[in-house]
């Protein structure tokens, strides 16, 4: 049984100081699905004595990273299937750190597959929930549809068609830096120098206040955009990189 993992990017993205209690961010965000490129997750039995993950890339952690994560919150949703044994392979064929959601979209897919192979209502209430708290981004990938996404990723508005088609951008690429940028540091970077970074007015209808933090940690990252910028006239780092929107 296999699932295909799509990304997303966003058109906006506004950024608060964290929650010094939930420890999150909250965002405002338009994000809209990315499927030209995609991961493959499949789910067969097993018999062994507990669930294994693989991997197709070794740099990825494979006792630790957000699949196992969703799986074990998936087990204490739902705990009588705690003594059957899967075995979950992960098909990579994207970059990690490339900024467009796709270890969030592996977690929510690894749940909609597990879902499907113990024959549960994807669509209930109890999954949704489920879903919500995988990750912040988490939610937009439960139905994978425009929206605008807030709070600390936990609230969604899917947008009208006169929404998208006045946020769409018919001539978008989303060009690959295949530069990792690791969400956790340059988040970590934005709340260092949260009172710098907040002061930079958002003038323009697409935006993301990521961009310069994950710039600063990462001088690879803005030589790329430096070069991109030269043969575009409009370019932007999508949500914390390593991945950007040119038009």
């Amino acid at each position: 049984m296999q699932i295909k993992s799509y990304g997303k990017f966003n058109l906006t993205l506004k950024v608060f100081r964290r929650n010094r209690w939930k420890k999150m961010h909250r965002i405002q965000s338009i994000i809209f699905p990315y499927k030209l490129e995609y991961d493959m997750l499949e789910v067969l039995p097993y018999q062994g004595v507990q669930t294994i993950f693989t991997c197709n890339k070794k740099e990825l952690d494979w006792n630790n990273n957000t699949v196992l994560d969703a799986y074990h919150k998936f087990l204490i949703v739902f705990p009588k299937f705690k003594t059957i044994s899967l075995h979950i392979n992960l098909i990579k064929n994207t970059t990690i750190g490339s900024g467009l959601g796709y270890s969030a979209s592996n977690a929510v897919a690894v749940i909609k597959l597990i879902c499907n192979f113990f024959k549960i209502n994807y669509y209930s209430k109890k999954v949704k929930k489920l879903i919500k708290s995988l990750s912040s981004d988490a939610l937009f990938f439960y139905l994978e549809r425009p929206a605008i996404i807030s709070g600390c990723g936990n609230k969604i508005t899917y947008l009208t068609s006169k929404q998208i088609k006045k946020y769409e951008i018919p001539n978008l690429k989303v060009i690959d830096s295949k530069i990792s940028s690791i969400t956790k540091d340059v988040y970590q970077e934005f709340d260092y120098n949260y009172n710098y970074y907040k002061t930079k007015k958002n003038t323009n209808t697409y935006y993301n206040m990521l961009q310069q933090p994950a710039f600063k940690i990462n001088s690879k990252l803005k030589k790329f955009y430096m070069t991109l910028k030269k043969e575009h006239q409009n370019v932007m780092l999508s949500g914390s990189g390593g991945a950007f929107l040119v038009w």
